[in-house]
């Protein structure tokens, strides 16, 4: 009576022993092995943790959710501060770039108008 329906032996079956021949852990070290069923790849963080709220974000949200925002990912927190600053230098260097240019096309168009001036008043 103790035999009166037989399961299949939950051992590994042969074609899952042939992946596990075929993935070297050195090529793929990504792959996990658990204890049974196929092996997963580990990428890395989930999708909710992927990214750190927007600029805008950040301005709207209060002391307490951008605190409990950065204590659950103190390097993303810092990543993102470091990205703010790098953009702030670049605006920077733009502003100063095209304050430059502006300057240039202001010196030009008022050398061309007394130019002009001086030329219209040598006619009368």
């Amino acid at each position: 009576m103790s035999e009166i329906i037989k399961f299949p032996d939950r051992g590994t079956s042969e074609l899952r022993k042939m992946v596990r021949d075929v993935i070297d852990e050195e090529l793929y070290p990504s792959i996990v092995r658990t204890g049974c069923g196929r092996p997963y790849t580990r990428r890395g963080k989930n999708m909710q943790t992927f990214s750190f709220r927007s600029s805008d974000a950040i301005l709207a949200a209060d002391e307490a959710e951008l605190f409990h925002d950065v204590c659950m990912d103190i390097d993303m927190a810092s990543r993102k501060l470091e990205k703010l600053r790098q953009r702030r230098k670049t605006v920077r260097e733009m502003a100063v770039e095209e304050e430059r240019r502006y300057a240039a096309v202001e010196a030009k168009l008022a050398a061309a108008l007394v130019q002009a001036v001086l030329s219209q008043a040598e006619r009368v």
